[in-house]
């Protein structure tokens, strides 16, 4: 990480307590901001370790909320909607046929045009 990346993470960090001091009027906030200011400012190993530490953070947040946004969707749209389509006795997404196989015969010779123009 360059100390640029590190700065920027110190300074945004810093910002994102001044809003949130100015929002709820939270007193030690504006001492977070003071000292991350500072530290910015005073120590280059100190803003790089910051900066590590956040990218860490972010990285595994990120990782987690990517599976709990996939389990809320699945619980909240997908298996409500089975369950209505278990209801209903129907299944809309794939209509079985008379045929026990949901594969097709098709009687067709590939040639040389089939494989430069697949779609």
């Amino acid at each position: 990480m360059t100390k640029e990346k590190g700065l920027e993470t110190v300074l945004v960090l810093a910002l994102v307590s001044l809003l949130v001091y100015v929002k709820f009027d939270l007193d030690w906030l504006l001492y977070v901001v003071f000292i991350l200011l500072a530290i910015g400012i005073l120590s280059k190993k100190l803003t790089l370790l910051i900066g590590k530490a956040w990218f860490t953070f972010s990285q595994y947040f990120g990782m987690v909320m990517n599976y709990l946004i996939m389990a809320l969707i699945f619980y909240i749209v997908l298996t409500p909607l089975s369950f209505f389509q278990k209801l209903l006795g129907k299944n809309q997404i794939l209509k079985k046929g008379t045929s026990e196989s949901y594969f097709h015969h098709r009687n067709h010779t590939f040639s040389l045009k089939d494989i430069q123009k697949p779609w």
